[in-house]
């Protein structure tokens, strides 16, 4: 006699459910860390011979120092989720991104991925690096750019510091300490607190 069928229908049901339930979990517990990123650890992301994407968060302080170094490129800062900061953009080939800090300081350093090759040998990286940097507001900022332009909107923390040599900048901030340096770059400031 031929059976038609598997002999225990509900055992043939199971084994979908389980790879459903263990990619629901797996998404869940995806979610639950974008949710929260942690606070900032030291860490080297690197772009040898291209490009290297950027897609990072951190858990930090509203209150929060945060510190940008770069050399070539744009620097794009502003005011974003309360407790997060969040990293987008692009590393340049030949360059390195330093991280370093702790939920109450937070430092990202661009710069040239080959340590045989100093600043003064090759002066930087050697192709543009595009950072785009939400914090919270009530953040203080220090920019350091050098032929890198540099954009900073709607941080009101307790200082913002900006210093560039050639680099264009445009800053719209209530910071009540306000100090910019520049060489030879533009500068547009706009202070929106009396």
């Amino acid at each position: 006699m031929a059976e038609s069928g598997p002999r225990r229908p509900w055992l043939a049901r199971r084994k979908p459910l389980g790879w459903a339930l263990l990619a629901a979990l797996v998404v869940l517990t995806g979610n639950a860390s974008a949710a929260d990123p942690g606070p900032p650890q030291s860490a080297t992301i690197v772009a040898d011979k291209s490009a290297q994407t950027l897609s990072q968060a951190w858990r930090i302080d509203n209150d929060a120092m945060i510190e940008v170094h770069n050399v070539r490129g744009n620097v794009d800062i502003s005011a974003g989720e309360a407790g997060r900061a969040s990293l987008e953009g692009s590393l340049g080939s030949g360059s390195k991104l330093v991280v370093a800090g702790d939920a109450k300081h937070l430092e990202l350093r661009v710069e040239p991925a080959d340590q045989e090759h100093s600043w003064f040998g090759t002066h930087g990286p050697r192709s543009d690096s595009e950072l785009t940097l939400k914090v919270p507001a009530g953040a203080s900022v220090k920019l350091e750019l050098v032929s890198a332009d540099g954009k900073v909107t709607g941080i009101d923390g307790k200082s913002l510091n900006v210093e560039v040599v050639s680099g264009k900048l445009t800053l719209s901030s209530g910071a009540p300490q306000v100090d910019v340096e520049s060489v030879s770059g533009d500068v547009n400031l706009a202070a929106t607190r009396a």
